[in-house]
């Protein structure tokens, strides 16, 4: 199957949210690092928050790096992982729903050629 221009469009939208959710990896580990304020509560809610979304965020950015090097290295098995990390995509609201619904709308797809009109 031959690369479209979505395809393209897709993959480097893919690296680009891989290395937003990378960042966002190691910007929440820095605020768990930081000094807490004397008084306040629910200190231990928060750290155990932010560990939780950077798991996630470490996750997708793992299964985005696999899809990517699946796409190349075996496309038949990277077609069916884009399309569960499309799945899981449209969860993370705004930029990954966004970028789920367009993988699942136009990557993938096998580009239709217009017919001629028969017999006329």
């Amino acid at each position: 199957m031959t690369k479209t221009k979505h395809d393209t469009i897709y993959e480097i939208l893919l690296v680009l949210f891989m290395f937003g959710m990378l960042l966002s990896v190691g910007t929440l580990a820095f605020v768990k690092t930081l000094p807490k304020v004397e008084g306040s509560s629910g200190v231990s809610e928060t750290n155990a928050t932010l560990t939780y979304v950077m798991y996630i965020n470490g996750l997708l950015a793992a299964f985005a790096l696999a899809t990517l090097l699946l796409r190349y290295m075996a496309p038949d098995l990277g077609r069916v992982f884009t399309k569960a990390l499309n799945i899981s995509l449209l969860i993370c609201f705004p930029i990954g729903t966004v970028l789920g619904i367009y993988g699942l709308l136009k990557v993938d797809r096998v580009p239709t050629i217009p017919s001629e009109a028969s017999g006329l």
